[in-house]
């Protein structure tokens, strides 16, 4: 039932979950959430959208584009201290 209701809009996607785990694909050097935000990158939020560019940009080791998501700002600088 809740994933009915997430695709028909009415539970918006939990950025605070998908920008943890896609920091942790990044660590484990997955695709997952590339692949899971760039399906639903048009209803994505805006926080949703930096983590799918980030990620792009950190796998081709470009200067990463974060946007205003303070989060995904944190998360990734603690993933390059621990690398």
């Amino acid at each position: 039932m809740a994933h009915y209701l997430v695709e028909k809009g009415f539970i918006p996607l939990d950025k605070s979950w998908i920008i943890r785990m896609g920091i942790l694909d990044l660590l484990d050097k997955n695709e997952y959430t590339i692949k899971f935000l760039k399906e639903r990158f048009d209803e994505s939020s805006d926080d949703l959208k930096a983590l799918y560019n980030s990620s792009i940009d950190w796998r081709e080791c470009k200067l990463i584009r974060i946007g205003e998501s303070g989060t995904l700002y944190r998360f990734l600088r603690f993933a390059s201290w621990k690398l």
